[in-house]
This record gives structure tokens, C-alpha cells and sequence, in this order.
């Protein structure tokens, strides 16, 4: 699990760096990912993205996700980063 957190930690840190040069850029690095025919970088992309603009596509693409068995674990995943982003916005 370390290795996990490890990249994830490394990963925020690249989505907030780019974040401050200028917001715009994580989405033009981040909304054509979206359309990745990858369910886990469509997935990673619009959990970004709720965070750092895109929101209403993001939670399209998530909600999608959630709701496909085909994909496996990546739609737990999607269903519980919207969940944590709800909850997060009701706090």
C-alpha cells in the first residue's frame, strides 16, 4: 500500500502544480482524458477533475463508471469518489 500512497501523493502534487501555473491547464491536460479508452484513466481523469474544474463532466463520466459492471473495480472506484465528493460538498 505504500507504493499506493506514494504515487497518489506524487500525482496530487503534479495536478496542484499545474494548478497553480494556470487552472486552465490541468484541464486541458486532464478533460481529453476523459475520452480515454481506458476505464481507469477516465476514472483518475474526472476525480481530478471534480477538484479542479470539469466538475458537471467529471461526475457524467464517474456516474457512468459506477454504473458499469464491465469495467470491475474501476467502478467502485468511480462510485466512491463520488461519494466522497458529495459528501465533501454537504460539509
Amino acid at each position: 500500500m505504500e507504493g499506493a500512497d506514494t504515487r497518489i501523493e506524487a500525482t496530487e502534487r503534479l495536478v496542484d502544480g499545474w494548478d497553480a501555473q494556470d487552472g486552465a491547464t490541468v484541464q486541458a491536460i486532464l478533460v481529453p482524458l476523459l475520452d480515454d479508452m481506458s476505464a481507469a484513466v477516465r476514472c483518475a481523469a474526472a476525480s481530478y477533475l471534480l477538484y479542479h474544474g470539469a466538475t458537471e463532466r467529471a461526475l457524467m463520466v464517474l456516474d457512468d463508471l459506477a454504473g458499469d459492471e464491465s469495467v470491475g473495480s474501476v467502478a467502485t472506484e468511480a462510485a466512491v469518489a463520488v461519494r466522497f465528493w458529495t459528501r465533501q460538498q454537504r460539509a
